[in-house]
């Protein structure tokens, strides 16, 4: 019979001493009346031999005579499947074990089954009966709120990341899990290590928990294919086939368990080693080996419990290799498995104590497999903390002492699922967007083994801005007007098409910016509109699959009008009190807004007028809103608007203001288009209507005079430099493009953290840098910073490396150089030369 293991996904600790939950409550029949098969059963069970324990209970089975004993027994069955993972089976054992009256636990052993085989909505009907009868059980509404929590995220995925099996070529039928990067500094990604319990393991003893060979360390190589030569070179990129990963040595692979572990920069391999001697109970232990070209020297012991039978194992080390985690059940462990960590004491050359990582991220349950990368997060693996089935993958913050800070975060679906997912790494960078994990869950797509290896992708983001530019006048659309978009590095125009659409697209947008889109043409007024990328929420994007990979896209509207220069914009909120041309907070903020719409439209001049109802008479209605008209253009000149650009006029009551085409402002539900709003008209309206009316006939606009205005000094500065003078040519001449800098890489960074540092977007750093795909940064590579800035003489003396695999020889036959110039001209770079790389020749 063929189980997914629970112990291939533990890291093959066989020392625990309790179970994952509580156990046997009906536990009551005194041993001296068991029968022997019973006892056996029993002493296996505690053993953790699950697969014989299970054998001798079904036997015991037939020889109980009580229901209790019964009951008893078909639990431990139930838990045997469990811990076996036969969940199915788990669940018809636990309910057979309830008709036995064997206790409440049964039907909270249910639902946490049904769970792990993601029956959420059955786990709650199990979970709800359990409250009736054993209320104030703390567990419970945890379970249920993580089961409707897991039933909306597999609806929903809430997360930007895919997981990919990686195929038949790496996974087997067996158990394969516990990535970790197994390559040289700098160049980490390019060899991964996992376990394995596949038939070319040397370890063919059986686990009596599972009845499973035991696992070995196997790695997998980058491999390239390069076609072509010098920059004619392309590349394609894929894993080897896995190998054990000491050869025929058995160095670190031995005929015990094998389980996790790290490289660390020095190419020393932590890993974890289990041994398995009959009769005796030997916890795991944490070993290293120093990988010396392609092979390992003689192992030396790291780190083990003092009591032999204790576990610790599954090292993780932090970025400068000064703190060891892992996990283990040693003294002082709250649950079954807990996180340490210790610190490296270079005076006697041992590692310290270790400290246990608290309850923040250690509970009742088993916390493993920790992976510390160098965004700041642990990610780590906890049956205990709440989660979709089996052990799920959470990251918590890292403090700069090392321990945890703030509390875990699940990673949700499709990183976790119901089954059993841990061992989650991500490459060196930053930013925690690709890498690998391990996963139980049948149910993923093309899931082959007992556990299988998944690609983990942080699927990106892209943006589109659109839109359709349209005539406030009529709606009718603006054709070719310009349109720009502000807000990254340079300046990105385009023009409306006859229909008034234009858009900007996801190759000219990136993520947390904040744009400004102006608009303009001529005849109208220049317009202005705001769009980010900042904190824009997953539920607005769309995902769309494409061959070239998949992204998210979110596509911002702006559906813009433009007011024509033909038509006076009335200005509603610049009002004044009866007979009075003093201005008011709200009228001095309506004036703001003339101020933007001249600073926008430097070359219009305008006509500012002020208008009255009939309640006066002509001549002092005409002084009234002249006065008022002056006040506005001073108000306007004070905010430094050219008086030369100003025309104030009092018209009176001169000009009744007529409804235009879809107007929709004050009182629009009262007048209908195009009508004027005369005296004779008014005096024949309700007494409200003539108040209405009468307050939009006292009214402020502007209206545009000339659209080719250039001011007085611009003018002066065009007349003095047209001349082509020989010696005073100054005020036309062209500064030019800034000196380029250049940004030297230390340690391990990315795009992304240089963009940060050095405040350019990743994209225009790429584009500064050959625009070259898949470049990892290598500590000592110097790159180009400066957009627009002069890189003449720099290109003059540098070239750059674009593809992988060249070395020396290769670029001095492209450039009929002399190697060996090549190479002392560059003393620091040897062998392969990575891609981005650029490298002196003069």
């Amino acid at each position: 019979m063929k189980y997914t293991r629970l112990a291939s996904l533990l890291a093959l600790f066989l020392c625990l001493n309790f179970s994952l939950y509580a156990q046997s409550e009906g536990d009551t029949e005194p041993e001296s009346e068991l029968s022997e098969e019973h006892l056996d059963a029993k002493e296996l069970f505690a053993a953790r031999r699950y697969t014989l324990a299970l054998e001798m209970y079904q036997e015991a089975y037939s020889e109980a005579e009580s229901d209790e004993e019964k009951g008893e027994i078909t639990f431990k069955i139930a838990e045997c499947y469990r811990f076996l993972e036969d969940y199915r089976r788990a669940e018809s054992q636990y309910e057979r074990a309830q008709r036995f009256e064997y206790g409440p636990e049964a039907i909270y052993m249910q639902g946490i089954v049904l769970m792990s085989q993601g029956e959420y909505e059955d786990a709650i009907e199990k979970f709800q009966e359990y409250q009736q009868v054993r209320p104030g059980d703390n567990r419970v509404e945890e379970r249920i709120l993580m089961a409707r929590q897991a039933v909306e995220w597999m609806d929903n995925p809430p997360t930007r990341y895919q997981v990919t099996n990686m195929g038949r070529d790496v996974n087997s039928r067996q158990s394969d899990h516990g990535p970790a990067w197994g390559g040289r500094r700098g160049r980490e990604t390019e060899s991964l290590l996992f376990l394995s319990q596949r038939e070319e393991a040397t370890g063919r003893d059986e686990d009596g928990w599972t009845g499973t060979d035991f696992a070995d360390i196997f790695v997998m190589e980058q491999e390239r294919r390069t076609t072509g030569r010098g920059r004619n070179r392309t590349e394609e990129i894929s894993w080897s086939s896995p190998v054990q990963a000491d050869g025929d040595e058995e160095v670190i692979n031995t005929e015990d368990h094998e389980s996790g572990m790290v490289m660390d920069s020095r190419g020393n391999l932590y890993y974890t080693t289990c041994p398995r001697v009959r009769r005796a109970h030997l916890g795991c232990a944490i070993w290293s080996s120093r990988k010396s070209g392609s092979n390992f020297q003689t192992p030396e012991l790291v780190y083990a419990a003092s009591d032999s039978s204790y576990s610790v194992g599954q090292p993780a080390l932090n970025a400068d290799g000064s703190i060891l985690y892992f996990a283990g059940n040693i003294p002082g462990t709250k649950g079954n498995f807990d996180l340490w960590m210790t610190t490296f004491n270079r005076r006697e050359r041992a590692w310290n104590e270790p400290t246990n990582l608290g309850s923040l991220v250690n509970t009742d349950g088993q916390e493993l497999w920790p992976y510390v990368h160098d965004d700041g997060y642990m990610y780590f693996a906890s049956d205990g903390l709440p989660g979709l089935g089996g052990l799920d993958i959470f990251r918590v913050k890292l403090g700069e002492d090392g321990m945890p800070e703030g509390e875990p975060e699940n990673m949700k679906w499709p990183i976790n699922s119901p089954g059993h997912d841990f061992g989650l790494i991500f490459e060196p960078g930053g930013e925690a967007a690709n890498g690998y994990m391990s996963s139980s869950w049948e149910e993923r797509d093309d899931h082959r083994g007992e556990t299988d290896l998944y690609e983990v992708y942080l699927v990106p983001l892209r943006y589109t801005i659109s839109g359709v530019l349209a005539s406030t006048k009529d709606r009718s659309p603006v054709a070719q007007a310009t349109v720009t978009l502000t807000g990254g590095d340079n300046p990105i125009t385009v023009n409306t098409d006859a229909d008034g659409y234009y858009e900007f697209n996801m190759e000219q947008l990136d993520e947390d910016m904040n744009y400004t889109i102006s608009y303009s043409k001529q005849k109208f007024f220049a317009n202005e509109a705001n769009a980010t990328t900042v904190g824009v929420p997953l539920s607005a994007f769309d995902k769309v699959e494409d061959d070239e990979g998949d992204y998210f896209i979110h596509n911002i509207t702006l559906n813009v009008g433009m007011d024509p220069i033909e038509v006076p914009i009335v200005l509603p909120n610049v009002l004044f009190e009866t007979g009075k041309w003093d201005l008011s907070d709200s009228s001095r903020a309506a004036l703001d807004t003339v101020v933007n719409i001249l600073e926008r439209n430097p070359n219009i001049t305008i006509e500012l007028r002020s208008h009255t109802d009939y309640t006066d008479t002509d001549e002092r209605n005409r002084i009234l809103s002249q006065k008022r008209a002056d006040t506005c253009v001073s108000y306007l000149i004070s905010k430094g608007i050219s008086a030369d650009r100003l025309t104030p006029v009092g018209r009176g009551e001169d000009e009744p203001f007529i409804i235009p085409e879809g107007y929709d402002g004050l009182y629009s539900d009262q007048f209908t288009d195009g009508q004027e709003l005369s005296e004779a008209w008014i005096k024949r309206q309700s007494a409200q209507l003539q108040r209405d009316a009468n307050q939009l006939n006292r009214r402020t606009d502007m209206k545009v005079l000339r659209d080719d205005y250039v001011p007085a000094e611009t003018a002066e500065s065009n007349d003095a430099g047209g001349g082509g003078n020989e010696e005073g040519g100054g005020n036309t001449a062209q500064a030019g493009p800034p000196p380029g800098e250049l940004y030297t890489i230390e340690g391990n960074t990315n795009y992304g953290r240089v963009a940060r540092d050095v405040r350019v977007s990743p994209r225009v750093l790429q584009q500064l840098n050959g625009n070259l795909r898949g470049v990892r940064l290598v500590d000592g590579m110097v790159i180009k910073i400066t957009p627009d800035g002069d890189y003449t003489e720099f290109d003059r003396t540098h070239y750059l490396v674009k593809t992988r695999g060249l070395e020396f020889d290769d670029i001095a036959d492209e450039l009929g150089m002399d190697e060996d110039v090549l190479e002392d001209l560059n003393p620091d770079w040897e062998g392969e030369l990575p891609m981005g790389l650029y490298i002196r020749i003069e």
